[in-house]
C-alpha cells in the first residue's frame, strides 16, 4: 500500500548552534534558500542570521534562545530542508507543524510567499520579546495525568502540550517553573527546561495578542497546496486564516490528535525535518502497535544529516 508523505517542522525549544551545517556547506538548494532567506533577515534585523547560527565562537551545547535570532532561525533551517527534498522529487501529501512549526508548514503548503511568512515570524518574536514577561516551559516525562493531580502543576503552570502518554510540557513565568523545577526533583521526576525564554501556549502570551492582530491584519493566505495536519486543531485543514498563527503560538498543541487523522487515512511516511528529530520519536511513540507507517528524521545534533537525508530519499525511492 502506498505510503502518504507528510513533512513534519518543529518550533521553539528544538534550535541549536549549527544545525544543518553540513548541509548549508555541501547542499546548494538548501545553501540557496538560507541566503535567500538571510538576505531579508539582514534587512529586518541588521545581522546576518547565517553568522549567528553557524558561529564558529559557539557550540551546539551554547545556549540559543535569543527570540528575535532562534525564531526566523528555525523558521530557515526547516523551510530550506524542505525544498532539498521537494528539488528531489519528494514532495508531501500532507505538512505538520508544531507551534512555530506550523508556520514553515504553511509556508511549504504556499499559504504566502516564504520571505513574507519568514517576516511574520521576526514580527512575533519582536513582539513577544517586547510584550510578554520572562517565562519558559519544561518537558516532563511521566504521565500527563499528573498535570491534573497536582497542585504545583496546575496551579503554577499551564498544560502546552501532550505529546505522548509519558511525555507533556508545561509552561509558565520563571519564578514559578523554578519552584516547579524543584518539586519534580525532589520527586525523581525526569524533566527538562526547553531552551526558550517565553512561555508559549499560555495566558502569559496574552499581551502580545492585541499588536499581533494588528499585523495579521494585512496578512491574506492563500489556497493551500497540499493539506495541513493542524496541531492546534487536531485535524486535517484546507484553507487558513491568518488568525490562525496567532493560535498556533497561543493554543496548546495537539500532537496525538493530529496524528490520529493521519493513521485513520491510512499508513505514512513521517519525515521530521526539525533540527533534532523530536517529532519522530514522538510518532514512534504515538503508533499503534502493528502500524505499517514509517517515520524518519534527517538532521539531528549528531551531524551526518547528508547521510541521514540519502537515507530517506533511499527510502522513498525503495517505497
Amino acid at each position: 500500500m502506498t505510503k502518504s508523505v507528510v513533512f513534519m517542522f518543529s518550533g521553539q525549544g528544538s534550535q541549536y548552534y549549527h544545525m544543518g551545517r553540513e548541509l548549508y556547506n555541501k547542499q546548494p538548494v538548501f545553501r540557496e534558500w538560507m541566503q535567500t532567506f538571510d538576505r531579508v533577515a539582514c534587512e529586518m534585523l541588521g545581522v546576518s542570521l547565517i553568522e549567528i547560527i553557524y558561529d564558529d565562537a559557539k557550540t551546539k551545547g551554547s545556549t540559543f534562545d535569543r527570540l528575535q535570532h532562534a525564531h526566523p532561525a528555525l523558521y530557515m533551517v526547516q523551510f530550506a530542508l524542505a525544498q532539498v527534498l521537494i528539488a528531489q522529487g519528494l514532495r508531501p501529501d500532507f505538512v505538520l507543524g508544531t507551534s512555530l512549526g506550523e508556520t514553515v508548514a504553511a509556508a511549504v503548503a504556499g499559504a504566502m510567499a516564504a520571505e513574507d511568512l519568514l517576516r511574520l515570524v521576526n514580527g512575533q518574536a519582536r513582539l513577544v520579546e517586547s510584550s510578554c514577561e520572562p517565562g519558559g516551559m519544561i518537558a516532563i516525562l511521566h504521565d500527563p495525568r499528573l498535570y491534573e493531580e497536582e497542585p504545583m502543576l496546575y496551579c503554577f503552570s499551564e498544560l502546552a502540550s501532550v505529546n505522548y502518554e509519558s511525555h507533556f510540557v508545561v509552561a509558565g513565568y520563571q519564578r514559578n517553573l523554578e519552584c516547579i523545577m524543584k518539586y519534580l526533583k525532589a520527586e525523581g521526576i525526569l524533566f527538562q527546561a526547553l531552551p526558550v525564554t517565553r512561555a508559549f501556549h499560555s495566558s502569559c502570551l496574552e499581551p502580545a495578542r492585541e499588536q499581533y492582530a494588528e499585523m495579521l491584519q494585512h496578512v491574506a493566505c492563500r489556497q493551500l497546496q497540499f493539506p495541513m495536519v493542524s496541531c492546534v486543531h487536531g485535524e486535517v485543514i484546507h484553507q487558513l486564516a491568518s488568525g490562525y498563527f496567532w493560535d498556533a503560538a497561543r493554543q496548546p498543541i495537539q500532537f496525538p490528535a493530529a496524528l490520529r487523522s493521519l493513521e485513520s487515512a491510512g499508513p505514512c511516511l513521517y519525515l521530521d525535518l526539525g533540527p533534532t528529530g523530536t517529532l519522530n520519536h514522538f510518532v514512534k511513540s504515538n503508533l499503534p502497535a502493528g502500524s505499517p507507517s514509517r517515520h524518519a528524521a534527517v538532521l539531528t545534533p549528531f551531524q551526518q544529516d547528508l547521510h541521514h537525508l540519502e537515507a530517506v530519499l533511499d527510502r522513498w525511492h525503495s517505497g
